[in-house]
């Protein structure tokens, strides 16, 4: 398997369980304030693995530079849509502060990303 194939299929794998974890009726309780750490490591690993895996496609440095603007966007998109779709769930609600959660994940994950990518 290539390397492009391999990070795809990682990529997809990983967007189909934030799906299900968004779509299912009731998640198991938690400790308060635990499912903000929940949310901020989903969306930190979502932004490596979409990076990582738009990286492999990406052939020169300018349009890497390119993926700082575009990914965190499309992980931020993921977010917001992951918390309108709880809204038609009726055991499930919209958090602002999951959103939150989410956005801190995604910007930790890019400095980090940024820091090793330009080395």
């Amino acid at each position: 398997m290539n390397k492009k194939l391999g990070f795809s299929l990682v990529l997809i794998a990983y967007l189909a369980l934030l799906v299900l974890f968004a779509v299912l009726p009731s998640v198991p309780s938690t400790p308060s304030g635990f499912d903000k750490i929940f949310h901020f490591g989903e969306f930190f690993m979502l932004t490596i693995i979409l990076f990582v895996t738009a990286s492999a496609y990406v052939d020169n440095a300018y349009n890497k530079n390119k993926l700082f603007i575009i990914v965190p966007l499309i992980a931020l998109l993921v977010a917001v849509l992951s918390e309108v779709v709880q809204l038609s769930i009726p055991t499930r609600s919209f958090d602002w502060l999951d959103l939150l959660a989410d956005a801190i994940g995604i910007f930790v994950a890019l400095v980090i990303t940024w820091i090793f990518y330009k080395r």
